[in-house]
Order: C-alpha cells, then structure tokens, then sequence
C-alpha cells in the first residue's frame, strides 16, 4: 500500500485527536461485527455459522494507521465480541495507542440486549478504562478512568437507548442477518462521548480498491454519522458536529456470509480513511 506524508500537526491536539477518533469510530462502527449470513439475491449465500475472526487495517490518506482485530461469537440469544485496535505502521512510532475492548449481551425476538461493555487500554497519551453496564436497556458508567473533567458531560436523556460500539456492531450484524439490509439510526455512547450514525441500504456492486479474491458483487450500506454530545468545553469547531459519510460492502467471504470487506469515508478535515480487510478466519 502507497504511504503519503502525514498531514500538519496544525491546530490543538485533543480536538485534532477527536476528528480522527471519531472518523475511526464510525469506521468500526460500520464494520459491523463478525460473520453476517447471506440473504438471497446477488451477494450470494453462506454458512449460518455464528463466529469469526477478523483481520482489517484502517488507512488515512493511503498510510495504515490501525490494526484491528475482532472475535465474534453469535447464537439465536446471545452475543459476545471482542475487538483489539493497535496503532499501525510509521504512525506507531510517534502515536502510542492499544485498546482492548469486550462486550456481551442478548438477542431477544430480533433485537440487541447489550448487557455489559469494558474497554481498557492507551489511547490520547494516557491508560483507560471504561465500564458500562445496562441495568433497564439504558447505559450506566461503572468504571472511567480517567474522569475527563474537561468535557461537557452526556445528559441521561440522551443516553436512552444508547449503546457502545460493540453492541452497536451486534446490532447491525442482526439487521442486516435478519432483513438483508442496513436501514437503522444507531447511538453510540463511549462513556464520554455521545455519536450517532445513520445508514441506509445501498446497490449491489462490486466494491472499488479490493483484493482480487473479494471482487465480486457486495451488498453497499451507506452511512452518516456526526458527535451529538460529550464535547470538550469551549470547542466550537463546527467539525464535530457536521455529518459526513461513508460506505461499506459486505461480501459473502469463504462460504461465511456477508462480511465487511470494506468501508471508506471522506472526512472534510482528515480527508479519506478506509478500512479494509486482511484475513478471515476461525476465532481464536
């Protein structure tokens, strides 16, 4: 893959910071979780198996930047996923960043119970840990260290029905298992930052700038997604809060139904970050 010079480092870090992880948040967010079983029609059919192993890299402007790794494990009433996202390439050696993050809940008649979620790791120059639990459906932060004063906090009202990106994830899995298509409105609540994300069924097409093997016809969801809440104090920059989007294929890989082989979007201060995948495999 080509590599371009970095961007400058114009601007204050942590809103800069925030661009980017909230670009990368509607990325993974899109990847939409494990394997998805195929609905008839052009994509394809596959196995109804309900676990995999993920491999992507997320690349901003042609230079990887993330490794991701997810495990997802899925029956007709539960759910449990884990995802690793590690700083990649020439950006690891002036960007420190590792997370681990798991989540667990249930499927009741079609719809996504999440239950618990923990993320822990080094992200924006120091470790974290949150800690969500979902006593009557809605979030409540167990754990969050560090207590980011600086913010704006989350207000409970807008936190109902809310949930982390791992569950979030879960969800659109059962969508698109379940109708074959992505039309949702989805809130993704961090612990600290509150986005939502709007997608919408697209064509099937074969997706651009993919491995030769997973050039065939993909089912294309489109997205729009901006932060709703959570913001730093005194930040108005009106970046954050305007929508941008993006797409992602999903493609029937190795008889294991639809799966995101790749989602791109276009951002109006980082420019384009696309996520693609490497491998697919048995969970470890």
């Amino acid at each position: 893959m080509k590599q371009t010079r970095s961007q400058s480092r114009s601007g204050s870090r942590f809103p800069r910071q925030g661009k980017k992880l909230l670009g990368i948040t509607f990325l993974l967010a899109a990847l939409g979780g494990g394997i998805v079983p195929a609905q008839a029609g052009n994509v394809g059919t596959g196995s109804t198996a309900g676990s995999s192993h993920l491999s992507y890299t997320v690349y901003s402007h042609w230079l990887s930047v993330l490794s991701v790794e997810t495990d997802f494990r899925l029956t007709d009433n539960r759910y449990e996923t884990t995802m690793e996202a590690r700083a990649d390439g020439l950006v690891s050696l002036f960007m420190r960043m590792n997370i681990h993050a798991n989540a667990r809940g249930s499927i009741e008649q079609g719809q996504v119970k999440p239950q618990f979620y923990e993320s822990t790791g080094w992200s924006r120059g120091m470790m974290r840990h949150v800690i969500i639990h979902y006593p009557g459906g809605n979030p409540k932060i167990e754990r969050l260290e560090p207590v980011e004063d600086d913010r704006e906090p989350v207000p409970d009202a807008m936190q109902q029905g809310a949930a982390d990106i791992l569950a979030t994830m879960a969800k659109l899995f059962v969508s698109v298992r379940s109708t074959g298509r992505c039309d949702a409105t989805y809130d993704i609540f961090d612990g600290i930052r509150l986005t939502r994300m709007e997608l919408h069924t697209g064509a099937v097409e074969v997706p651009p700038s993919v491995d030769k093997e997973w050039r065939v016809p993909a089912l294309r969801c489109d997205f729009m997604g901006h932060q709703v809440a959570g913001f730093v104090k005194g930040h108005r920059s009106a970046s954050l809060r305007t929508p941008h989007g993006g797409s992602v294929w999903f493609e029937n890989v190795e008889g294991r139904g639809l799966v995101p082989v790749r989602v791109s979007m276009e951002h109006p201060k980082i420019g384009r970050m696309t996520v693609e995948l490497e491998k697919v495999g048995a969970v470890r």
